[in-house]
C-alpha cells in the first residue's frame, strides 16, 4: 500500500510578514537614530556659534578704541578689521537662527508694533551705505503697520534687499502695500539675470549659495522664509526676462493671533 506524504501544516502568519514587519521596525528604528544625529548636529552649530560670539565682540570692542588712534596706517588696518568682524557677526547669526528653526522648530518672537514703511526705507540707506553703487527704490501705499518683532523684521528686509543688490547689478525696487484685506505686501525687485526654473523652489532652501556671493553662507533667503513663516506669512519668487526677479513677502498684520 503506497504511503502518502505528509503535508507541512502552513503557519497562520507567513514567514514574509514577519520579515516585512521587522524591516519596518528596523527602518523606524534607523529614522530615529539619523533624526537624533541630525538634531545633535545641529544643537552643536548653535553651541559653535554662540560661542564664537565672545571673541568676536573683543574685536569690535578693540576696533571702537583703534579708531580713535591717530595714524592713517591704522584705521586702514581697523577697516580691514571692522569689515571682517561685522562679516562674522552676520554669519554667527545666520548660524544661531539656521540652529533655532531647527532644533526649536522656528524662530521666536518678540511682537510690538511695526510700521513697514520706516522699516523698508532704514535698511535701503543700510544696504546703500555698503554698496554705493546700488540704487534702491523704496515706493510705499496704505497703513503699513502691524503686530510683527520688528529686529526679526529688518533680518527679514536686509536680507532680501542685499540678495537683490549682489544679483541685480544695483538697481533694485521694493514696493510696501497695505490692502484691504489686513496684510502688509513687500516686493524686492531686482533686473539681474534671471534665475533658471528648476532652481527657483531651492532659493529658500539652506546652505544654496549663488554664484555672485561666495562668501556667504547661503542661509540668507532661508532665514527669511523662517522669519516670515514664523510670522505666519508666506514669501515667493518669480523670474524672468521680461519681469525681471522677485520677491513677494505676504504678511498678515498679527494683531488676531497676538489676540489669542
Amino acid at each position: 500500500m503506497a504511503t502518502r506524504e505528509a503535508t507541512p501544516v502552513r503557519s497562520q502568519f507567513p514567514r514574509t510578514g514577519i520579515c516585512r514587519a521587522a524591516e519596518a521596525l528596523q527602518r523606524d528604528d534607523l529614522l530615529l537614530e539619523a533624526k537624533a544625529a541630525l538634531r545633535n548636529q545641529d544643537t552643536n552649530i548653535g553651541i559653535v556659534a554662540h560661542d564664537l560670539r565672545d571673541p568676536l565682540n573683543a574685536i569690535l570692542s578693540c576696533v571702537g578704541v583703534l579708531r580713535n588712534c591717530p595714524g592713517g596706517e591704522v584705521r586702514s588696518v581697523v577697516d580691514i578689521i571692522d569689515r571682517s568682524a561685522q562679516r562674522m557677526a552676520t554669519m554667527i547669526g545666520d548660524i544661531l537662527d539656521f540652529a533655532r528653526g531647527r532644533v526649536s522648530g522656528g524662530i521666536s518672537l518678540t511682537r510690538g508694533l511695526v510700521d513697514m514703511g520706516s522699516v523698508a526705507h532704514s535698511i535701503a540707506q543700510e544696504i546703500s551705505a555698503a554698496h554705493p553703487v546700488a540704487r534702491i527704490d523704496v515706493k510705499t501705499a496704505g497703513r503699513l503697520t502691524g503686530q510683527w518683532d520688528q529686529a526679526r523684521i529688518e533680518r527679514a528686509m536686509s536680507n532680501l534687499f542685499a540678495n537683490a543688490v549682489q544679483h541685480g547689478g544695483g538697481a533694485v525696487t521694493v514696493t510696501a502695500v497695505g490692502d484691504e484685506r489686513d496684510h502688509v505686501v513687500v516686493t524686492v525687485r531686482n533686473d539681474g539675470d534671471p534665475i533658471p526654473a528648476d532652481r527657483l523652489p531651492l532659493l529658500f532652501e539652506p546652505f544654496q549659495k549663488g554664484d555672485r556671493s561666495p562668501g556667504g553662507l547661503g542661509l540668507g533667503l532661508f532665514i527669511v522664509r523662517e522669519i516670515v513663516t514664523a510670522h505666519d506669512g508666506t514669501v515667493a519668487v518669480s523670474s524672468s526676462a521680461t519681469a525681471g526677479t522677485v520677491f513677494t513677502v505676504r504678511l498678515p498684520r498679527g494683531t488676531r493671533s497676538v489676540a489669542r
